[in-house]
């Protein structure tokens, strides 16, 4: 069984391609994405963490595509092991990096 992280909710579902069983939200599109955030890669704690991120995120925007561009941004900025993201278009990079000055996160080491 694959388990993965919902980059909507913040909660684990079943399979990184597979519709969130919580909320309904479908993989984000960018196969990389949804798969650098499953049981594959990643250990159960490891997830629990990213899922609070995701979540603390969501408390300051509901915008699907918006979120998962200010995860990745993150991870990519505090977490390079898990997930490096090349150019984002500038405008949605400020938006997100914008929104993510709002979140209070709790810095955590993860372990590969």
């Amino acid at each position: 069984m694959t388990v993965a992280l919902c980059l909507n909710c913040g909660r684990m579902k079943f399979g990184a391609l597979c519709e969130c069983f919580h909320c309904g939200s479908k993989p984000t599109g960018y196969d990389r994405l949804d798969i650098a955030f499953t049981d594959w890669l990643c250990s159960e704690e490891e997830l629990e963490y990213f899922g609070e991120i995701v979540r603390e995120i969501g408390r300051h925007c509901d915008d699907y595509g918006l979120k998962s561009i200010a995860f990745a941004l993150y991870i990519s900025d505090h977490h390079p092991d898990n997930l490096t993201i090349g150019s984002v278009d500038p405008e949605i990079e400020l938006a997100a990096r914008r929104m993510l000055s709002f979140c209070t996160f709790q810095p955590r080491e993860v372990s590969q």
